[in-house]
């Protein structure tokens, strides 16, 4: 666009194109009272075209004008002195180039805002050929410093490697720089030293091209330290899971309601008898069980429970052999309740039935045995115990009879060589008599013993008078007492103390206690038994103060056939059941024994029994 002016500062003429552009011909110019204010959009540009009027420089000034139509262009103008004073204005319309401009540095604003505001650090860089193929930093966001604990300002220049890349991983480093030059891009994982330490970054790089061969290199670090981390523990957890499900002895399985089984490890192949999970998969699951009614039955029962948990089941193997396996297994759902597979283990007892019905088998015969062994003992016990009496019975009589014939023979003067055999034979029948009785309290103890173990024991709980029977037993063993030179003593009220309890076994077990007193017990010793109660209960207390028990023998202390002296040296005679039968009658009528006892001090056994009414 070309315009002339005079000295004055008169529009002589415009050219073709300023009219093409502008929309105003000289004509009309020259009409308006102020034809240069047409064509400024605003006073602003007016100021600004005055201004280039008067001081008509020799440089392009660039000037916002407004055409016929009312649409505002930028144009850039400069001026021509004439030797004649005449001005010759030269312009450009540069619309385009200003869009142009001002869309470039749009661009430029956004990328910069972009670079900064990244959250992942962004490198700006110059690569160099220098036979080391080296990225120089040029410019770095914000995120780079923050993560990198780089300024900037101060890396500016520096080689980004020498900056970031670990001790040992240069050759590693200089591998990619060369495969962004060869290629343009790249894509990868690396190790990069941050202000923490080592990271694990994804690197994103690009080449850009600039003028006179230039490369501008761009890199973004994306931190996936995390997700490394977490890859690595789940790849752990993959591989220890598939370690366990292929070396468990269980079977372990994944099957969906439409394709069956989909997964099997080799515990359940071999299980099953196949030669690999695939030829499992080909089969109908309905073929692994050895009544096929029964799978339907379960998977009911576990579309209905949401599992079934160890349930006995016989499978049937491939050469259509069968096993009892414990079968478990869960339901998973998708979000509308419906099944979408099960998850379940099998575990093979065949062996473990067979050990069960050895052990089942095993454990008859020992009740058998037991049983047998109870009644052989019965058996025994009756058929010794029926001569034995005879034999009591007979050196009892003995010793009566001679105890009259000495007493005659005295009073008719008879020798004193008959006086003395009659003694002998009385010292024979005492210790006939002794033994008899050891021998046949012995018995007794075996006999009560196997019919208490064999259960055949009947007891008639009733209402007993506790009292009469302690006195009672007190009495029978004061004549022992006396010839061991123990005092007895008895501590009962004077009424009835009524207990429920068998009074067979009432006499058992204080017989056992009091027997046991007077044998523990030295010359000089005392036994008490004391009897008393309330509403409640009724106890029965015997209390020697013979030689006490050790107190590590207390525990073996209501065993059949432990003594606390054992052998040919044991200091007391007894069979070791006394005990055994005195607790097990206590338990039998819900009372409860007590012991309490000090060495060389003495023993007291106290029982508890319950309280009874007195009989109708």
């Amino acid at each position: 666009m070309i315009d002339v002016y005079d000295k004055d500062g008169s529009l002589l003429m415009v050219n073709d194109h300023w009219e093409e552009v502008l929309g105003w011909t000289a004509a009309e110019m020259r009409e308006q009272s102020s034809p240069p204010d047409l064509v400024f959009s605003d006073p602003e540009a007016q100021q600004s075209g005055k201004s280039f009027v008067e001081d008509t420089p020799d440089e392009w000034q660039d000037l916002q004008l407004q055409t016929k139509s009312g649409q505002s262009i930028h144009t850039t103008w400069t001026t021509v002195r004439l030797p004649d004073d005449r001005r010759v204005e030269i312009g450009l319309d540069i619309t385009n180039r200003k869009a142009y401009e001002d869309a470039l540095r749009d661009q430029r604003d956004r990328f910069e805002t972009l670079f900064e505001n990244l959250p992942t650090p962004v490198v700006h860089g110059q690569l160099q050929r220098n036979g080391h193929d080296s990225v120089t930093i040029r410019d770095v966001n914000t995120a780079f410093e923050e993560v990198f604990g780089h300024d900037a300002e101060h890396i500016q220049g520096e080689a980004l490697d020498d900056l970031i890349v670990p001790s040992g991983k240069e050759e590693a480093a200089l591998e990619l720089n060369q495969q962004v030059m060869a290629h343009g891009t790249l894509e990868t994982e690396v190790e990069r030293i941050t202000a923490d330490g080592p990271r694990i970054f994804r690197l994103q790089a690009a080449l850009r091209e600039k003028s006179r061969g230039a490369m501008e290199a761009y890199a973004i670090y994306s931190d996936i330290t995390e997700r490394k981390d977490m890859e690595e523990k789940l790849r752990s957890r993959e591989e220890l899971l598939r370690s366990i499900t292929q070396n468990i002895s269980d079977g372990i399985f994944r099957s969906t309601p439409d394709h069956g089984l989909v997964y099997a490890n080799q515990a359940y192949v071999d299980m099953f008898g196949y030669e690999s999970a695939e030829e499992l998969y080909d089969i109908d699951s309905v073929d692994m069980y050895a009544d096929p009614e029964e799978r339907e039955r379960l998977i009911e029962i576990e579309n209905e429970e949401g599992k079934i948990d160890a349930v006995e089941v016989e499978f049937q193997r491939k050469d259509e052999s069968t096993f009892v396996g414990l079968l478990s297994s869960t339901v998973v759902r998708d979000e509308n309740g419906t099944p979408r597979y099960y998850d379940g283990a099998v575990t093979d007892i065949t062996e473990r039935k067979r050990r069960e019905q050895e052990l089942q088998a095993a454990k008859e015969d020992a009740e058998e045995a037991n049983r047998l062994k109870s009644a052989l003992l019965t058996n025994m016990s009756h058929e010794i115990r029926t001569p034995l009496t005879s034999i009591i019975g007979f050196a009892e009589a003995i010793g009566e009879a001679i105890s009259c014939s000495a007493e005659a023979d005295e009073m008719t003067d008879s020798s004193a060589l008959a006086s003395e055999s009659a003694a002998d034979v009385r010292q024979f029948a005492t210790l006939i008599e002794r033994s008899g009785q050891r021998l046949l309290e012995t018995l007794n103890s075996v006999l009560d013993l196997s019919k208490l173990e064999a259960g055949s024991m009947r007891l008639e709980l009733q209402s007993v008078d506790a009292a009469q029977e302690v006195k009672e037993t007190v009495e029978l063993f004061e004549r022992r007492a006396a010839e061991k030179d123990v005092a007895m003593d008895a501590d009962i009220p004077d009424t009835p103390l009524w207990t429920r309890a068998d009074r067979g076994a009432l006499g058992r077990i204080l017989h056992n206690l009091l027997s046991n007193a007077v044998k523990f017990t030295g010359p000089g010793g005392s036994v008490v038994a004391r009897c008393y109660g309330d509403s409640e209960a009724v106890t029965l207390a015997i209390e020697d103060t013979g030689v006490g028990i050790d107190p590590d023998f207390l525990p073996n202390l209501f065993n059949a056939f432990e003594q606390e002296s054992t052998g040919h040296d044991r200091n007391h005679e007894g069979s070791g059941l006394g005990m055994a039968v005195t607790k097990r009658l206590v338990d039998r009528m819900d009372g409860a024994i007590e012991v309490d006892t000090e060495p060389d001090e003495g023993t007291c056994f106290t029982i508890e029994l319950p309280a009874a009414s007195p009989p109708a």
